[in-house]
């Protein structure tokens, strides 16, 4: 019997043992993991019971044969994954303009574009999309509300079944709140109600506010306040998170994606960003774009996603008739489906790679121009986003 070397312990009262090459985790005592921490096999092996001695070595904590123990690795489990073309969710550009100018804007470079997609077109969209077999649309922009047909998208959509999910910056809801009854979920960009703090040019923060208080409480359920947390405003969000939770809202923040490498430094303190699950699975969640997700924008262009739409990445458009072939064999789709986090640089040796997944693919491509590389910048913060979901396990359980 041996110890595994690949352990971290985290400490709560009682102690997490997880085996980062296994991605395998249980929850032990002080007494054993004395013994663990000390590397003292002796000791183990006379004072253990069998109870926790099967428990460890289900969990990779300690091994009989080495072999045996290598061919567990979590990276064999990886390679037997087969990723395949199972359209999900699409994002839908049903325009490019927007009436804001927010200073970080991911989309910066597509805003006010010529709308290329008619109330017809929606139809002939939806059928398309249902015949895929995709089950969620999320309509976005520019500011999706700016579509004087934007009631009839929606009810078009509805009437094939979608589970139909709204981006928006707010602006307009106050006047268009029938769209409430014909959507699942509403993500509302807000990060503060201090309009000296105020990066969204042309927001109206205090209007905002009145405007959201001003929703039928029967749909406040459906709708998210999200809020986007930078170095220059790491307080704000607080504030959001509170105005949410006294009136019946859900509630988000997200860490600033940088569009660019002098963008690193707007990074918020890595203590701030609290963890975003009640749990921590022991799985990542990987990107799902080009297979399970795609993005369309407003002249029918088909991209990996709405945060990467560059002509250099655009895979087919929507009005081809053989948009599904030329997408299945596009060399942007095969780059995806290849992404994975042990081909990613600085990854391989992480510890906790099983459960990043290499972050998302957005910040590399815009710093490195590069889906293989790790989003370096927010290192510390996913690790420490882990770190504090362990501990939200111990406690639980």
């Amino acid at each position: 019997m041996e110890f595994s070397k690949e352990l971290i312990f985290i400490e709560a009262g009682k102690i997490l043992v997880y085996n980062y090459k296994l991605n395998k985790a249980c929850i032990t005592n002080k007494n054993v993991y004395d013994f663990l921490k000390n590397n003292d096999i002796s000791g183990f092996k006379k004072n253990i019971t069998e109870k926790d001695s099967e428990l460890l070595l289900k969990n990779g904590v300690i091994f009989e044969d080495e072999s045996n123990y290598n061919r567990l690795a979590y990276s064999h489990k990886l390679t037997k994954i087969e990723r395949k073309i199972d359209l999900k969710l699409v994002y839908l550009h049903i325009t490019q303009h927007c009436n804001l100018s927010c200073s970080y804007c991911y989309n910066h470079r597509n805003l006010n574009k010529p709308d290329g997609i008619n109330t017809n077109d929606i139809s002939f969209i939806a059928n398309i999309l249902k015949n895929v077999g995709v089950e969620t649309i999320v309509l976005t922009g520019g500011e999706a509300l700016l579509r004087d047909d934007i009631i009839e998208v929606c009810k078009i959509l509805k009437n094939f079944d979608f589970k139909l999910q709204l981006l928006t910056n707010g602006t307009m809801l106050s006047i268009k709140q029938e769209i409430l009854d014909l959507l699942d979920k509403v993500i509302i960009s807000i990060d503060t109600f201090d309009q000296t703090k105020n990066a969204r040019n042309g927001l109206d923060v205090l209007k905002l506010k009145e405007d959201l208080l001003s929703i039928d409480s029967s749909q406040k359920y459906k709708i998210t306040l999200r809020s986007v947390v930078t170095h220059l405003d790491e307080v704000s969000f607080k504030d959001i998170k509170s105005f949410a939770s006294l009136n019946g809202f859900n509630f988000l923040q997200a860490v600033f994606i940088p569009n660019k490498s002098s963008d690193i430094n707007l990074i918020p303190s890595i203590d701030v960003i609290e963890p975003d699950a009640e749990d921590c699975l022991l799985k990542a969640s990987s990107c799902g774009a080009c297979y399970n997700e795609i993005a369309i924008d407003s002249n029918g262009d088909i991209y990996p996603c709405q945060a990467l739409i560059r002509p250099e990445l655009k895979v087919s458009n929507i009005f081809k008739t053989n948009w599904m072939q030329e997408l299945k064999n596009s060399d942007v789709t095969n780059m995806f489906l290849k992404r994975k986090v042990d081909n990613i640089e600085n990854c391989s040796s992480c510890e906790y790679r099983y459960l990043c997944g290499g972050g998302c693919p957005t910040m590399p491509y815009n710093l490195y121009g590069t889906l293989f590389n790790c989003a370096k910048p927010l290192c510390g913060y996913i690790k420490q986003n882990i770190e504090k979901n362990f501990k939200r396990i111990l406690e639980k359980y």
